[in-house]
């Protein structure tokens, strides 16, 4: 088996999987146009930013209306894991007026900070609601061609411009490159900033632009200092939890049909983040020592009294301890030991729990 990573042909098992490592290593990494070819042009854009973001701050957005939000959140994909404070787009769809009002009043505080806020599910909403508002004059710029995830755009009208090309090129006797990108991907290692400068000339030039540009702003959590490369391999676990993407019980069962409806796979209780965090007593070999030290770690060096760390603290030092930060002055060093703490313990008991899973599906294939 043979595997081109750029120039380079890799063959024999163990170059394969290097090469793999090599590929998505690249991937991973921002090209920031070949060390910046156009220093000069970056520096440029990098300065316009900053005078487009003085620009629009001064322009105000119109308030998100009732109907915005209702018709935000009927659209979003249903049947998604919760966020980090155990939110679902169905708790909003199925809340109620008194609901709807408090969100409403929520997004027009941010729209009119042009920030977001840290709740993964209300981002959807938001990004929903501004993405409904600019599209007009964002498409004006797309070239017709262009297709992909293109609305009222099917398959066969996708392949059509490509048939049409690959016939004039063979007619005319032309070479003819077919060149496909995917944006989504190509998203993470593109410097947004021109991508912002670009958005900015589309016509979007109020606070909807400063919206948009925070939504890809990383949380702080993630830039806490990593304090080993076995560290910073155990963010990914971390990440779905906080996003909402493990797949914990219930969603297993929905989508796979495997284990019991909603129970934990260790235990006989129903499986919920704080659940699998500091509730099953199965991954208590994992967790007491782990929670032991944490505790020491927060009531000898900061300010936090033993009393503080109830359940809902202690899930919030777990999964984001920037939250807490200011309140309980955690200083850097100690919020990097801290959280070298906390994904060590979310990674353990992640492995524990996989391999009970691989355990079930294996007796199931058994049978």
């Amino acid at each position: 088996m043979d595997l081109h990573v750029g120039d380079i042909c890799m063959s024999g098992e163990q170059n394969v999987m290097e090469g793999f490592k090599q590929h998505f290593r690249n991937y991973e990494t921002p090209e920031e146009s070949t060390v910046l070819e156009n220093r000069q042009y970056h520096q440029e854009v990098e300065y316009e930013i900053g005078l487009i973001t003085e620009m629009v701050n001064d322009k105000n957005i119109p308030p998100a209306t009732l109907e915005e939000l209702q018709k935000a959140i009927k659209s979003i994909n249903k049947g998604k894991s919760a966020d980090i404070y155990g939110i679902t787009v169905e708790h909003i769809l199925h809340a109620g007026k008194h609901l709807e009002m408090l969100l409403l009043n929520l997004i027009n505080i941010i729209f009119k900070e042009g920030k977001r806020n840290h709740c993964i599910t209300c981002i959807k909403v938001i990004e929903t609601i501004v993405k409904v508002r600019i599209n007009p004059a964002v498409l004006i710029t797309q070239n017709v061609t262009q297709r992909g995830f293109t609305a009222g755009s099917g398959p066969a009208n996708a392949a059509l411009p490509v048939e049409e090309i690959y016939r004039e090129a063979k007619n005319n006797n032309q070479e003819y490159e077919l060149v496909l990108l995917d944006a989504k991907s190509a998203f993470d290692v593109v410097i947004h900033s021109h991508l912002m400068k670009r958005l900015y000339h589309a016509g979007i030039d109020d606070k909807h632009w400063t919206s948009i540009q925070s939504m890809k702003n990383i949380s702080n959590h993630l830039r806490i200092k990593h304090q080993s490369s076995r560290d910073s391999k155990r963010v990914s676990t971390k990440i779905k939890l906080l996003t909402g993407t493990y797949i914990l019980q219930p969603l297993r069962y929905k989508t796979y049909k495997e284990g019991t409806e909603d129970h934990c796979i260790a235990c006989d209780y129903k499986e919920t983040l704080e659940h699998l965090l500091i509730e099953c007593e199965a991954w208590n070999y994992l967790r007491d020592p782990i929670l032991q030290t944490i505790k020491n770690l927060l009531t000898t060096n900061g300010n936090v009294r033993e009393k503080d760390l109830t359940c809902e603290m202690t899930i919030q030092v777990l999964m984001d301890i920037t939250k807490i930060r200011k309140i309980y002055r955690v200083t850097s060093d100690l919020m990097s030991k801290i959280e070298f703490q906390s994904k060590r313990l979310v990674f353990l008991i992640h492995n524990a729990r996989y391999q009970l899973v691989m355990k079930d599906q294996s007796k199931k294939k058994a049978v």
